[in-house]
């Protein structure tokens, strides 16, 4: 993988997840910690926001089912436990079927057509979320509740979450790595490190102060990948990944020497772009600039015309 890749997978959601792992974990924790009730507050009422003004009812509803499997853990392990506390009955209930429910939410949702805030893109997902609310509350009645596993060390009260609803986990993480090398947007792994944060709340974390800080990080990486997608899609070219015209007028106005302009123009374009998969297009494209300009030399470079590439050359580092 490529700087680019790398730093989509690190930037923001590996970064957030590792300081707030780091920040739970350390002395200043109970420092921090009264303030928490605030932070969670505006995290997900700044997410939901965002999922309104940028029109996503897969963030918004990701939000709203991040948010609901958390209070239901609260409310059903007798609300928020700080130390030494084990949760039986329907609390652990209430974990395994938040462990189970999340990620697959988190799918769905990906694999759902996004039709924007409009009745058809939210009627499905609120009736979703609906039906998984009422299911929740009746499994996690004190007759119907189960017990598992034995009684976890942690201090925190956390205990391993069944092998086979880890299984979700792992089939959520994996649908957004594909998902990814095929859009290359960086709000799937946004999703995969919010799965990951989800994952250490409910291990070792299912409630109290450190819940709140597993569970608002999750819904803060969530709220900052669909700023990043959204500053990718407009700052690149979606076909090829080079910049775009923005970018490409930015780069213009900085470069503070004299340049030459090279417009290179790709035959049978759209016949092209219609017979090629995108990561196929993307090679194919980037291989035909590399046959025609030395990359040494070019000082900006962006995708400013369907179906053509407009390439700086700064006079100076021209041989």
């Amino acid at each position: 993988m490529h700087g680019r890749t790398w730093k989509a997978w690190l930037v923001p959601g590996g970064l957030l997840l590792a300081l707030a792992a780091a920040l739970v974990n350390s002395s200043l924790f109970a420092q921090v910690a009264p303030s928490l009730s605030f932070y969670y507050v505006a995290v997900f009422a700044a997410g939901l926001l965002l999922a309104w003004r940028f029109n996503s009812s897969r963030l918004l509803f990701s939000l709203l089912a991040l948010l609901l499997a958390h209070r239901a853990v609260a409310f059903f392990s007798n609300g928020p436990i700080q130390t030494g506390n084990v949760l039986t009955g329907p609390g652990r209930t209430a974990v395994a079927l938040a462990a189970l429910l999340i990620p697959l939410n988190f799918i769905v949702f990906a694999q759902m057509r996004e039709r924007g805030l409009t009745i058809a893109g939210i009627a499905p997902r609120f009736g979703l979320l609906f039906l998984e609310s009422v299911v929740f509350a009746v499994l996690c009645r004190p007759e119907n509740s189960f017990e598992y596993g034995s009684v976890n060390p942690h201090p925190t009260g956390g205990f391993p979450i069944p092998l086979w609803i880890l299984l979700s986990f792992v089939a959520a993480i994996a649908v957004f790595v594909r998902r990814f090398f095929q859009t290359r947007k960086p709000i799937e792994p946004g999703f995969a490190w919010s799965v990951a944060a989800v994952f250490l709340w409910l291990q070792f974390a299912p409630v109290g102060k450190a819940s709140d800080a597993y569970v608002v990080t999750a819904a803060l990486i969530l709220a900052a990948s669909l700023i990043e997608t959204s500053y990718v899609l407009a700052y690149h070219d979606e076909l090829t990944g080079i910049r775009g015209r923005r970018a490409f007028n930015e780069s213009l106005l900085s470069l503070d020497q004299q340049y030459a302009i090279a417009i290179v123009d790709i035959d049978h374009f759209k016949k092209f772009n219609d017979t090629s998969s995108l990561p196929l297009r993307r090679r194919r494209v980037r291989h035909r600039l590399s046959q025609h300009v030395r990359q040494r030399s070019v000082r900006a470079s962006g995708r400013v015309a369907p179906a053509h590439r407009e390439i700086h050359v700064s006079s100076a580092r021209r041989g």
